[in-house]
């Protein structure tokens, strides 16, 4: 006969360490590897977004995205994570792409941030891309590179 142990949170004798947490709770996780081509100066990535609903109203979500985008067009882009429609982070692609003869150029932007929704109700986070820049031209996320991803990890408080 098998046993199994199942507790709802496991802190150390000593404690939670100040500021810390004591581990991951849930991992969540979305890829996408759909091209999509725009102009626009905001866009959201479609079918890439992470439903998760924290066990604790004190735990903390770490997010985590990985955009590989391809462009022909000498632009500046930026890349928001948002938790339902409120943009909590941006991370912003300073490089230009290219120079003066754009072909195809492809760059990855990547981010991470340490969420505190304060709920045990679900949350939702998606990744938009917009163009930064007031160059114009077409950007979009690459298939041929890798594929997109957004992470989400419960941390208990």
């Amino acid at each position: 006969m098998a046993s199994e142990l199942r507790v709802d949170k496991i802190i150390p004798t000593t404690g939670v360490p100040t500021g810390g947490g004591g581990g991951i709770i849930q991992v969540v996780q979305d890829t996408s590897s759909t091209e999509s081509t725009t102009t626009s100066t905001s866009y959201q990535l479609t079918g890439l977004s992470v439903n998760i609903t924290p066990k604790f109203n004190t735990s903390k979500l770490l997010v985590l995205f990985n955009i590989p985008l391809q462009t022909n067009a000498n632009i500046r882009v930026g890349v928001g994570l948002y938790r339902g429609s409120n943009e909590v982070y941006l991370a912003n692609k300073e490089a230009v792409f290219g120079g003066s003869n754009v072909s195809n150029a492809t760059e990855t932007v990547s981010g991470m941030f340490l969420d505190s929704p304060g709920t045990t109700s679900a949350v939702t986070y998606t990744v938009r891309v917009r163009r930064t820049s007031t160059s114009s031209g077409n950007f979009w996320w690459s298939v041929s590179q890798c594929t997109c991803t957004l992470t989400a990890m419960e941390v208990s408080a």
